[in-house]
């Protein structure tokens, strides 16, 4: 994992990766290659995992099988370790606890995820006491390195691009580091680096020129695991693999906290769900070591044609789109394996709940699902993103809890670059009565570091004809996160210069919240189609972080009659919608926006 420049490789099984890059001491030197992309080298290594804690269940045994491989070296657990002094160069992992250390230079706080870089015979102590994962190591540690590394603190460690965890948010502190210019501590026997692990791709470590590594398991969301193979000979050269025995050449390791996972060389694995892990790798990370294999997870499955669940599964990239079904009609939407979004049946209508950007920052309102310090509790039917009007057929499908939405059926399809979930669903008021039904695709997408919906509804009128009223509640709607909205000092402005509460009412091809998120910019741009009814739409955009486009409000938007926005559509008849929303991790210029609006214009 550890922040490695990512080779791709043909398929080729005679590939050598050369280094270029400075020696390392004690391992690979700058000229020497690395193993080939081949079956030549099999390898007996199994992945391992131990359960740190009191009893530390299969640390002896992993531990064992650690240091027959690495001569020298030699590991250690000591849970609740109130002092520790040093024997042997070592570097100690702080697993649990937050207090204060006592250390040769001095008094420091410490929490979990700090790193200590100790020399012989000095002395650290504890309080309250700690659990340690501690590495000696054969020679002296690199000189210069601080006694205590703690990534969150320190202001000279920055989050480093690229890796084999490529999302936007993957939180990649390199605290050792093999190369100067990914962090002021400089190691070469062992290195480490905290990371959140999404979807990272497919990959091992050459047993000539690799390395070992750990994962250090410091949270573990539900659904956090590990896949891995000891199979590589057979992943490189399938010749004579059945489908009965594909089934067995990948196996997944459920990822929880305190865990422990050492992954020998040779050793194929592949880290999803979430996790934030301390990646620990020795004899030092060495770049170009981490050899991707998704393209042959790909071929196996094409030679065996293995489809659906019974295909073997692989990174397809940090652009693809994934649409997995839950209960009840639900869809979770992921973008190269980290979460979009999640389209809810579980209120009177769908809605799509949260929407995050590319750093995972959530930009719509948490609640009236959850609680969150500094959000309002007002209009509880505002439902982070969703499609409703107050008026149709004189029925408020905008508030009145009896009239709903039902999903009748949904298809889903994920690709490379974007994918879909299409429904049909009949708007109901009571039990029995059909106002409409309508056919909608919600379209994710990606494209470069801007995410994106693309909503497309096609209303049918029941019997009795179908009358959007002119109010101004409704229609295509979203609720902005806290730190989006204007009144806690966002921005909101149209393509026509108007801001803050200016762009209520008035028509516009688009509205732009912008702000914070966690600290970091923040925004969300929302769009009308060119053929919509009554394109450029009025905004019913409010400063408190309400963003609805409403082709019908005319009276209330223009102080023109009563009736005067009504739509009309015959029994039997349809009006199609088309919406467009653009999530980013930044503030937009103009002219971005302008590009992927006309884009999407010119798809019809």
């Amino acid at each position: 994992m550890a922040g490695c420049n990512k080779w791709r490789l043909g398929k080729s099984p005679i590939l050598t990766i050369l280094l270029a890059t400075v020696a390392f001491a004690g391992g690979l030197q700058a000229s020497e290659p690395l193993q080939q992309k081949t079956h030549s080298q099999p390898s007996s290594a199994q992945a391992m995992l131990a359960k740190l804690g009191d009893s530390a269940t299969g640390f002896a045994e992993l531990k064992a099988s650690f240091e027959r491989g690495n001569a020298g070296h030699q590991m250690q657990w000591m849970p609740a370790a109130e002092k520790f002094e040093c024997t042997d160069p070592a570097i100690v992992f702080v697993q649990s606890g937050t207090g204060k250390v006592q250390l040769p230079a001095g008094t420091s706080e410490f929490s979990v995820g700090d790193i200590l870089c100790l020399k012989v015979g000095q002395t650290c102590s504890f309080d309250p006491p700690a659990d340690l994962l501690i590495f000696r190591l054969p020679k002296p540690i690199a000189a210069g390195l601080p006694s205590l590394i703690r990534p969150d603190w320190d202001e000279n460690i920055t989050d480093t691009p690229g890796g084999c965890a490529t999302e936007g948010d993957a939180y990649r502190r390199i605290c050792l580091t093999w190369l100067g210019k990914n962090g002021p501590y400089l190691c070469h026997q062992i290195n480490a680096h905290r990371v959140r692990i999404h979807d990272s791709f497919t990959h091992y470590h050459p047993i000539k020129g690799g390395f070992d590594e750990f994962y250090l398991v410091q949270e573990a969301p539900p659904g956090a695991r590990l896949l891995v193979s000891e199979k590589l000979e057979i992943m490189l050269d399938p010749k004579g693999l059945t489908v009965e025995k594909a089934a067995d050449l990948m196996r997944e390791i459920p990822l929880h906290k305190n865990d422990l996972i050492y992954l020998p060389r040779g050793v194929v694995h592949r880290g999803l769900g979430g996790a934030v892990v301390q990646v620990i790798t020795i004899p030092g990370f060495v770049p170009g070591a981490e050899i991707p294999v998704d393209e042959e997870i790909q071929s196996i499955n094409r030679k065996l044609k293995l489809k659906d669940a019974k295909a073997l599964p692989y990174h397809r990239g940090t652009d693809y789109v994934e649409m997995r079904s839950r209960e009840k009609g639900e869809t979770d939407v992921f973008i190269g394996g980290k979460p979009f979004t999640t389209l809810h049946m579980d209120r009177r209508l769908p809605d799509l709940w949260p929407l995050r950007n590319a750093a995972g920052q959530e930009v719509t309102r948490t609640w009236p699902r959850t609680l969150v310090v500094g959000e309002k509790q007002d209009h509880p039917h505002h439902q982070s993103v969703w499609f409703a009007h107050g008026e149709m057929n004189g029925i408020d499908f905008w508030h009145d809890s009896k009239a709903i939405v039902v999903q009748k059926s949904v298809r889903r399809h994920s690709d490379k670059i974007s994918g879909w979930v299409e429904s049909d669903n009949e708007w109901r008021f009571g039990e029995s009565k059909i106002v409409a039904t309508d056919r909608r695709r919600i379209r994710a997408f990606v494209e470069g570091d801007v995410r994106g919906l693309d909503f497309d509804i096609t209303l049918t009128a029941g019997p009795d004809g179908l009358l959007f009223g002119d109010t101004k509640e409704g229609m295509f709607a979203l609720r902005v996160a806290k730190d989006l909205v204007v009144d806690n000092g966002a921005e909101l402005v149209n393509d026509r210069g108007n801001s803050g509460g200016q762009v209520w009412g008035k028509p516009a091809r688009w509205i732009l919240a912008k702000g914070k998120a966690g600290g970091k910019p923040a925004a969300v741009v929302m769009a009308g189609q060119r053929d919509n009814p009554r394109h450029p739409t009025h905004w019913h955009a409010r400063k408190y972080g309400l963003l609805a486009a409403n082709p019908f409000g005319l009276h209330d938007f223009t102080g023109a009659n009563k009736g005067s926005g009504d739509l009309l559509i015959g029994a039997g008849a349809s009006v199609r919608f088309r919406y467009r929303v653009l999530v980013f991790a930044r503030h937009p210029p103009k002219e971005e926006i302008e590009r992927l609006l006309n884009d999407y214009a010119s798809k019809l």
